[in-house]
């Protein structure tokens, strides 16, 4: 708690990152650059989130070049962060998994976060790619579990390396004895198949806390630090 405090009050984190395991690359659109041809274009940029965006690159067939380029902004501001570099890709696009790596440093290490708001089509190819990135050092963290088409049945197929707890499931857990039955159970679950835990959104100490004592390993949120450039 004194190290976060102090990272606050200095606006550097320098002194936590020996507890840092890594950071999460996050999409966020040039704003200004959408506004200077916004009249042109007829968009809103407030309404150009990530998941609106990927939608549009579904619809359109360029989600795999929309991920590319995510990953290539991601590769290239993240050579100098401590720890592991987490980056958010579409289970479909596990399957050109070769045409992805190109873009990082061999030694940079990197956990592929696949979101759990997407249908698994190809659960032998998603296990394929698993093992091929295991022969990088690279690994695989089922993102957003707990909504979407999250399912404990899937999580034991694909034993990713970290499951991550849905800000849903996290949110005010230390007030909700419902709550931590579950997740309770969830974490029992995962120590059997040997998968960390990581819970996503915790905002407040409590919170934390209350993680810590389940022995969920890892936190993310803004309790630690909010998203920047």
């Amino acid at each position: 708690k004194k190290m976060v405090d102090e990272a606050k009050r200095t606006k550097s984190i320098q002194g936590m990152s020996s507890h840092i395991y890594g950071f999460e690359s996050l999409i966020r659109v040039n704003q200004n650059a959408i506004k200077e041809h916004s009249f042109e274009a007829g968009i809103d940029s407030q309404y150009l989130r990530p998941d609106v965006l990927f939608a549009i690159a579904k619809s359109t067939t360029v989600a795999l070049e929309l991920d590319q380029s995510c990953m290539k902004h991601a590769a290239r501001f993240a050579k100098i962060l401590p720890g592991v570099l987490m980056v958010n890709i579409l289970p479909r696009n596990l399957y050109h998994i070769d045409s992805l790596l190109n873009h990082f440093d061999k030694t940079m290490k990197i956990m592929f976060e696949v979101s759990e708001s997407e249908a698994i089509n190809n659960l032998d190819l998603m296990m394929k790619a698993r093992d091929h990135l295991q022969t990088y050092s690279m690994g695989i963290a089922a993102d957003d579990f707990g909504k979407g088409y999250s399912s404990l049945d899937r999580i034991i197929k694909i034993r990713p390396d970290i499951i991550k707890f849905d800000r849903g499931m996290i949110q005010d857990i230390d007030k909700d004895r419902v709550k931590q039955a579950y997740v309770q159970g969830l974490v029992t679950a995962a120590k059997i198949l040997n998968t960390t835990i990581l819970a996503e959104g915790v905002e407040t100490w409590h919170e934390a806390q209350v993680l810590k004592d389940m022995g969920i390993e890892l936190i993310q949120g803004f309790l630690l630090h909010k998203p920047e450039p």
